[in-house]
């Protein structure tokens, strides 16, 4: 297996990871649990391929991930359903509302896309900008007050309904350009189950990092290096059964979520999850 091909398909399945990762660190420090990843990225795909690709995809995409996020914190936040609940009920909805719309009015064979480069420095701008925010003192004392007590926080004087809601709006918007990313970094057209899963991965990178930004991006790229096996052994006529390749990246991520420990238990509200 050459280095080159596996490296631009772990990149290009490893921005979308990582950037739904990044989003969903934040949510998960302000204490809500962000399994809404698969469903976010998900429909950010299918609106990204709707809304014609390109540039214009992105920014669709984008807004489709805060759309759903915004709904998730709704139906939490507003509605007091639990977050677990509120996750995978989204990201069955999600399944099933674009799969249906799929086979009902099929997406264009192919759309504008964008490049791996492209990619790379919206990914990269968007991680600098998040580790920016995420240093400045006042914002990281606020995530982790109301991650840990959202009660204390607000005896406090922390706004954890505004801290929350931006938290949402942060994890969508970081989630929904992953979801755009991966059709227009690759095939340029939705095919239904797109994501596969791997917001699942995102949300065990978050695990496995230990809700730590640095090690978090750490994890989701290592993630997605196992889910690329796949697609060069298939490009590269590597004779290997691709069901077992395929399942690998989700064995990795199964076993990161088994060995969590206390010493890497995440922000106390998750707990209540």
């Amino acid at each position: 297996m050459t280095l080159v091909p596996w490296l631009t398909a772990t990149t290009n399945l490893g921005l979308p990871i990582l950037l739904a990762a990044t989003g969903g660190l934040v949510c998960e420090k302000s204490g809500t649990a962000a399994l809404f990843l698969e469903g976010t990225m998900l429909t950010s795909a299918f609106i990204a391929i709707r809304a014609g690709g390109g540039v214009t995809g992105l920014i669709y995409g984008l807004t489709a991930g805060v759309v759903v996020t915004g709904f998730h914190y709704l139906l939490v936040h507003r509605a007091n359903v639990k977050d677990v609940v509120a996750g995978v009920g989204l990201n069955m909805l999600a399944l099933a509302a674009t799969s249906f719309t799929e086979r009902i009015i099929p997406s264009a064979e192919s759309v504008p896309t964008v490049s791996t480069a492209t990619g790379v420095m919206i990914a990269t701008g968007c991680v600098v900008a998040l580790a920016g925010g995420c240093a400045t003192p006042k914002i990281r004392l606020k995530l982790d007050m109301t991650g840990e007590s959202e009660l204390q926080a607000r005896i406090f004087g922390i706004d954890t309904v505004r801290v929350k809601l931006l938290s949402h709006v942060t994890a969508g918007a970081l989630a929904g350009l992953g979801g755009a990313l991966l059709p227009l970094m690759g095939i340029g057209t939705f095919v239904e189950n797109m994501t596969n899963g791997r917001g699942y991965l995102a949300l065990a990178a978050i695990v496995f990092g230990r809700w730590q930004l640095a090690t978090v991006i750490a994890a989701s790229l290592g993630f997605a290096a196992l889910d690329a096996l796949q697609l060069v052994a298939a490009t590269q006529g590597i004779k290997v059964d691709a069901d077992v390749l395929a399942m690998v990246p989700y064995i990795a991520g199964l076993f990161a979520l088994l060995i969590r420990t206390k010493r890497t238990a995440g922000p106390a509200e998750l707990l209540k999850a």
